[in-house]
């Protein structure tokens, strides 16, 4: 549980500075696409999960489902939404 908290925990900080901070107004040309990166992992992460039988393998995919839940709240690009992936954050990690 650590490993899948610790890598998605500064990898969603920097994403979170690079869109709202360094290119703030590049969030509206990319949110196509990260609907779509979100849509993926969370169902392809959910679905793959569901068909393992080692608990190994289910925290990976488990954890591929939750990137796309924290991926969400970034696509939101409001406070509500920063606000909301950084708490999500700090309760996983």
């Amino acid at each position: 549980g650590v490993i899948a908290s610790a890598t998605k925990v500064p990898a969603f900080g920097a994403l979170l500075r690079l869109l709202y901070v360094v290119l703030p107004g590049l969030t509206w040309a990319l949110r196509p696409v990260m609907w779509g990166v979100a849509i993926v992992t969370l169902l392809g992460g959910a679905i793959v999960a569901i068909t393992q039988t080692a608990i190994k393998r289910l925290l990976a995919y488990s954890s591929i489902a939750h990137a796309g839940f924290i991926l969400a709240g970034v696509i939101a690009a409001s406070p509500e939404g920063i606000s909301s992936v950084l708490f999500y954050l700090g309760v996983c990690y």
